[in-house]
């Protein structure tokens, strides 16, 4: 930098006795610690910025465990009539569990969206979805809401065998 800059003419031109140069040595070890200052706020400033950002991402993860905790426990509503009774939270947490099974009419949405909006995302989802356009493996378990327990649905290579285990039970109640 020093054959760049043109520091070497500088020093040349305008420090024409050696004073000069001692001067401004003795000049540049006497600073008031405004430098070193300056560094030690950076510095701190630095460190308490990182551990804001820390914080923040711990809250988000914290955030997307109780979020996921939630949706895990909830079941989807795959009856029409149910979506108007949803409000608030419940039709939030069920907006983003129809967009985690992976309904077409919900993915398709992004950002913030109105409460009519997402009640008829999810109206369109469960008739999708009961017209067969997305959600094949949760047919594969449906829960029944009478007494709570999961009824086994037979998959299409299944079915013969399912269907020939009810035709001899029939036979065998008559």
């Amino acid at each position: 930098m020093y054959f760049h800059n043109g520091t070497q003419e500088f020093v040349k031109k305008f420090f024409v006795t050696p004073e000069d140069l001692v001067f401004v040595h003795t000049a540049a070890r006497e600073s008031s610690g405004e430098d070193k200052k300056r560094q030690k706020e950076i510095v701190e400033h630095s460190k308490k910025w990182a551990a804001e950002k820390a914080a923040r991402r711990e809250k988000r993860q914290k955030q997307g465990k109780e979020k996921q905790s939630r949706l895990d426990q909830l079941h989807l509503v795959l009856n029409i009539e149910e979506v108007e009774d949803l409000k608030e939270q419940r039709l939030k947490d069920m907006f983003a569990k129809f967009k985690q099974a992976g309904a077409p009419e919900v993915n398709n949405i992004k950002g913030v969206v109105k409460v009519g909006a997402q009640h008829d995302a999810i109206r369109a989802a469960i008739q999708s979805f009961h017209q067969g356009k997305w959600g094949s493996e949760l047919r594969n378990t449906i829960e029944s809401e009478d007494d709570g327990e999961v009824i086994e649905m037979p998959s299409n290579d299944d079915e013969s065998d399912w269907s020939d285990s009810i035709g001899s039970h029939i036979s065998d109640t008559e």
